[in-house]
């Protein structure tokens, strides 16, 4: 089963469908399909393998930050 793959042979978590629907609640996973994926260039894989490590920091800090600030706000009540 293809399951939309446009090769032969191809397996049904490289299909262009699932790779793309699994990017959001399968994001780390995802990138692995990708890559393993013959549908997509290497460019794509390129940019959406930083656009999601650029994701992730940004991620990061912006927890970090929450994370300071519900720290202070909980000090403040103590």
């Amino acid at each position: 089963m293809s399951g939309g793959a446009s090769e032969p042979g191809a397996r049904w978590y490289t299909s262009r469908w699932f790779v793309f629907v699994s990017m959001l609640p399968l994001w780390p996973v995802s990138l692995w399909f990708l890559w393993k994926s013959p549908l997509f260039g290497k460019p794509l894989k390129i940019f959406w393998t930083a656009a999601s490590a650029v994701l992730a920091i940004l991620i990061t800090v912006w927890l970090g930050e929450l994370n300071v600030q519900l720290y202070r706000q909980l000090e403040e009540l103590l």
